[in-house]
């Protein structure tokens, strides 16, 4: 099974625990990040999140982590990236932002659609808007 299906049929915990494997193996992925991240969001382990952050290579590089800092924490920013980077960037501003809120909190849930009409309005392709639509149903249960 691939990390898209156990975030899909809600194995959060799974998809973390795999993703926690790729990173000892060192076998990362932009792919597989996304949905870790969104099994984090879904399973409202922000802090265990952080933890796996803290140990990713591949969400330390720079390409990600310039995006995270005052100055760079911007969708306008990400528009010139690849839609894996964009995507995995996305959520991660998203978790930095909220990291001390309860996901099942309606301000967080309106803000993560707010961040989604955002992303429309800058001109964010409608796959990425999809896929972050989709996943933003799940994390939020709806």
């Amino acid at each position: 099974m691939n990390y898209r299906d156990e975030f899909l049929n809600e194995e959060y915990e799974k998809c973390i625990d795999d993703f926690k494997e790729e990173i000892k193996e060192d076998k990362e992925n932009y792919n597989d990040a996304f949905y870790m991240l969104a099994s984090i969001l879904a399973s409202n382990e922000i802090y265990l999140g952080l933890s796996i952050i803290k140990k990713s290579k591949l969400l330390n590089q720079e390409s990600i982590t310039s995006y995270l800092d005052k100055e760079g924490a911007n969708l306008v920013n990400l528009v010139v990236e690849g839609d894996e980077v964009k995507k995995v960037a996305i959520l991660l501003m998203f978790i930095n932002n909220h990291k001390d809120c309860d996901i099942n909190d309606t301000e967080v849930y309106l803000s993560y659609f707010e961040m989604i009409d955002s992303l429309y309005e800058i001109g964010y392709s409608n796959r990425i808007i999809k896929e972050l639509t989709d996943v933003g149903h799940i994390i939020f249960k709806m």
